[in-house]
């Protein structure tokens, strides 16, 4: 940040755009061009009873607070939603500030979790447990805090348009899980809705925001978008080239030149690597070094 700072940018935060102030109101300020990076940080509800009791909060805001708040603690008998990497690293981080018992639960198999597979292997080794084909229903409660989760048996059905079969029902299977925390981890989406720009346009789907993909321009001209707000939830790596990608655009913008002239998307392209099975097979894949399971609870250092 204070190298951003350096460089002559100015920063205001406490700012909601489109509440405090619009990009009306900065026109007439005399912005000419902006950009929108606002990410992907609203949590997905899983749209069944019981998400407003006390004990159930999304995995973004439980990360946020065991990282970044003093006295933050969870319960005893943590249940998390969901199969991704927010999903893991909120079991994770949980284990580490819970004496109790940590378990995620997953409506589809192990192989098809889309979490990184040795941060599912890490967790398994510090004693989370994951129940694979399991579906919550219902969120119970004593009229005020969580006390548990009513779930259902999965099986695998039909394949879907995204190459993944779709996770079906057992009819009779339900069984109650105890819980005295809920983490709902099954995604985030844009909260595009708080922008409150007339003509922008967003997909119905996932709440992204819609662009020219070689220029990042919306339909708005003098508005560029980028990063998770447009691609959903991706890596770092991704968000950040958008931005010099956008950055390109509002420069051209600015002097009035052409957006796209001498601009082509960049595609990967394949390197040969000569490289015999008979060398290969002498070098083992490197390990990293990490702390013992059982050292690193209740502490939130970096393991390896």
């Amino acid at each position: 940040m204070e190298a951003i700072k350096a460089l002559g940018v100015d920063i205001k935060t406490g700012v909601t755009v489109g509440r405090d102030v619009t990009i009306s109101d900065l026109r007439e300020r005399g912005y000419r061009a902006f950009f929108l990076a606002i990410g992907a940080h609203q949590n997905i509800s899983l749209n069944i009873p019981g998400e407003d009791l006390e004990g159930v909060v999304d995995a973004i805001s439980l990360l946020f607070a065991l990282n970044l708040k003093v006295g933050a603690s969870v319960g005893s008998n943590v249940v998390v939603i969901g199969g991704g990497n927010s999903a893991v690293d909120s079991a994770r981080t949980a284990k580490r500030r819970s004496k109790g018992v940590v378990r995620i639960l997953y409506r589809r198999t192990a192989e098809e979790m889309t979490a990184v597979r040795d941060e599912v292997e890490e967790a398994i080794n510090e004693g989370i447990s994951i129940e694979y084909l399991t579906s919550p229903v219902e969120i119970l409660g004593d009229g005020t805090k969580v006390t548990g989760i009513r779930c259902q048996r999965m099986k695998m059905g039909e394949m879907e348009a995204d190459g993944r079969r779709r996770p079906e029902p057992i009819p009779g299977s339900e069984f109650v899980i105890d819980a005295d925390h809920v983490v709902i981890a099954i995604g985030q989406r844009p909260n595009t809705s708080l922008l409150n720009i007339r003509w922008l346009e967003i997909d119905s789907d996932d709440a992204t925001i819609k662009v020219e993909p070689l220029t990042l321009e919306t339909r708005i001209p003098g508005i560029f978008a980028g990063g998770d707000c447009v691609t959903g939830p991706n890596n770092v790596v991704e968000a950040v080239a958008t931005g010099l990608q956008a950055a390109e655009s509002i420069d051209r913008y600015l002097r009035g030149r052409d957006l796209r002239k001498g601009r082509s998307p960049e595609k990967p392209q394949p390197v040969e690597i000569d490289v015999s099975e008979r060398d290969a097979s002498h070098y083992k894949r490197a390990r990293m070094p990490a702390t013992p399971p059982y050292k690193r609870m209740g502490r939130l250092e970096e393991i390896a």
